[in-house]
């Protein structure tokens, strides 16, 4: 099969730095300030209702560089909304309703029923006139397959030849709402999944179709693996063909992976082949006592694009063009070649990654660490930091803060945020973060930020939960924009 490939760099994105996000007003924010794209915000707010995303899709969208997205998988120290995200809560039918100055008005309907094997999951949202379907699926399981139609993730070794997710465009797509049941608009797969598990031998089957506009894109994989208690080996392949009546493209991408787990040391890694073009991933990680350490290392040549690839990269990526056309999609990984290693031990986390692209010089980097001390048995300080310099940018982010199992107070702290060695007030505040319980079903929340540009945030939560299992909750906040957020839940 010939395929030509014609990659242009249009124009560099960069999925900024996302430990600011800590609830909805933040993601909004975060999307329309061009912090974020729209697909990184689409598969966020996506999971905000039902949950369901594991650290593994977080990590597989490559909203931040690797050694930050600890922060986020941490519990310590991430927010209720990163929680809320991975939260794989089974059984519920709710109603949200989120406004901003009462100009834009959301409302979501979903539901998420799982009975005896069967899942059910939809997820509708409308603003003002305009209704589409966010996602949508029917799954059945047992002990030895499983059966997905409609939106689903694929977990594949590590995504370099069949990824997380099915992208849409990052260029040339309107994406205007609309209900359409058959191809929603997301960047989910959109089809049938087969997955057959029997004894140590695990296969898997995809096939998906999505419609973008004028044009039509296909793909097809599958997978077969062997696993022991200590060894996997796995050969995959995924297709993709995307047309618009006059002409079309097809990718086929080929790859094989291996994992080995000992008690006290782990390998890992894929090899893929797009075309001619070749990506590979390796990791090892060594266990000693307290101490873990993390190394990781990713390669991949000049035109590596693969629709669906999540193979691991830094967080900026470029547009390739298929068809030579408008239509353009997202590439983390092409040209870029990489290292990062990380350091857990009690009291102290610390990460390096360094990063090129082909054709430039420049050794991108980006540092994070985390370290806390116990001043009593009820407050902990935390400091957190995290710099990064590219050729495009350069950053240095800071926060010291009290966690305080205290009543009332959860935590105080200090974000301090520079650009080019710049402090950037507006990105910069000191914060509190309050809770009362007033019983196990009623719950207040009170969040300040007294913003260093002298503007305030302030934030109020009310959680409810009555019988028969029926969840409230309202959120009102404020900063440039009044919001309003209230959901009502019931568990099934």
């Amino acid at each position: 099969m010939l395929v030509s490939f014609l990659v242009i760099c249009f124009s560099k994105g960069n999925a900024s730095p996302v430990y600011n996000i800590e609830n909805l007003d933040d993601l909004f924010d975060a999307y329309y300030s061009g912090m974020i794209d729209y697909t990184t915000f689409s598969i966020l707010y996506n999971a905000y209702d039902l949950g369901g995303l594991t650290g593994d899709d977080l990590e597989a969208l490559n909203i931040s560089d690797r050694t930050e997205l600890y922060f986020l998988l941490n519990p310590e120290d991430s927010s209720g909304f990163w929680q809320e995200l991975l939260n794989n809560r089974n059984g519920q039918l709710g109603f949200r309703r989120y406004s901003r100055d009462k100009d834009y008005i959301y409302s979501n309907y979903y539901a998420d029923f799982f009975r005896h094997g069967f899942n059910l999951r939809f997820d509708i949202r409308k603003l003002d006139e305009q209704t589409e379907f966010r996602r949508r699926s029917i799954g059945w399981r047992n002990e030895y397959i499983e059966l997905k139609t409609g939106n689903y993730l694929v977990k594949q070794m590590y995504g370099l030849t069949i990824g997380r997710y099915d992208y849409q465009p990052s260029a040339g797509y309107g994406n205007e709402s609309k209900l359409n049941l058959l191809s929603p608009s997301n960047s989910y797969y959109n089809g049938f999944a087969m997955e057959i598990n029997r004894s140590n031998f695990h296969s898997g089957s995809y096939y998906s179709y999505k419609e973008y506009d004028n044009y039509d894109k296909t793909f097809a994989g599958g997978s077969i693996t062997y696993e022991s208690k200590r060894y996997t080996v796995s050969i995959i392949s995924g297709w993709n063909k995307i047309y618009n009546g006059d002409k079309d493209e097809e990718y086929l991408a080929i790859g094989t992976g291996f994992e080995i787990n000992m008690d006290d040391y782990s390998l890992g890694g894929e090899y893929a082949l797009v075309e001619k073009s070749a990506g590979v991933y390796l990791k090892a990680s060594k266990q000693a006592e307290k101490l873990l350490i993390q190394s990781e290392f990713w390669h991949y040549a000049d035109h590596f694009c693969n629709f669906n690839c999540s193979g691991p990269a830094a967080s900026d990526y470029e547009s390739f063009y298929p068809l030579d056309d408008e239509l353009g999609f997202r590439s983390t990984q092409a040209g870029e070649t990489g290292v990062s290693i990380s350091y857990h031990v009690t009291g102290l986390d610390a990460g390096l990654q360094m990063w090129n692209q082909s054709g430039s010089d420049f050794p991108n980097s980006s540092i994070y660490a985390r370290s806390f001390h116990d001043i009593s048995e009820s407050i902990r300080i935390k400091y957190q930091l995290s710099y990064k310099n590219t050729e495009t940018s350069r950053y240095f982010w800071m926060r010291v803060y009290h966690d305080m199992e205290l009543p009332v107070i959860d935590r105080l702290g200090l974000k301090t945020y520079y650009d080019d060695g710049n402090f950037i007030r507006k990105n910069s505040y000191a914060y509190s973060d309050h809770r009362y319980e007033i019983n196990r079903q009623f719950a207040l929340t009170l969040k300040l930020r007294f913003y260093m540009d002298n503007q305030i945030y302030w934030y109020i939560g009310e959680s409810l939960e009555t019988a028969p299992r029926l969840r409230l909750r309202g959120e009102v906040s404020y900063r440039d924009y009044a919001r309003i957020n209230i959901k009502i839940e019931k568990a099934l």
